[in-house]
């Protein structure tokens, strides 16, 4: 499910559009921007359903659970077309609309996309205070 994909902001080995546009070959190997990875796509594995990428390494400062998942297609990709929820979700948490304002007979499945939206964004937070905290302390 789209929603559940989670993006590192961390920038590290996160991915984002601008490897594919600066690797040439890269966004054909990625399924250019929504459709099944190929072969030859770096840190790719297979199963028996075909082709992915371990979670963890899409998004390595994600939680736990999110190391069980199977990538199979480009989270970025997956993320816009999620981007009117998402945007929907953020001007809520920053005050600026109630969410049904945006979707006032909202679906099963907003309704869940939005779930997972606030779960993942409070786990990142936390990990984010976390790492700040042992940051600090080890100075």
């Amino acid at each position: 499910m789209a929603a559940s994909v989670w993006l590192s902001h961390s920038r590290g080995r996160a991915w984002d559009c601008t490897q594919c546009r600066e690797k040439r070959g890269l966004r054909a190997l990625r399924g250019n921007c929504g459709g099944p990875f190929k072969q030859g796509l770096p840190m790719a594995q297979r199963d028996e359903h075909g082709l992915y990428v371990p979670g963890y390494r899409v998004a390595p400062d994600c939680g736990e659970s999110f190391s069980d998942q199977k990538i199979r297609s480009c989270p970025v990709a997956g993320a816009n077309k999620m981007a009117s929820i998402i945007s929907a979700y953020h001007r809520h948490n920053e005050g600026l609309f109630k969410l049904d304002q945006s979707y006032p007979r909202p679906s099963c499945a907003i309704i869940e996309a939005v779930d997972v939206l606030h779960s993942n964004r409070s786990e990142a937070q936390y990990r984010a205070q976390e790492r700040a905290m042992k940051e600090a302390q080890h100075g």
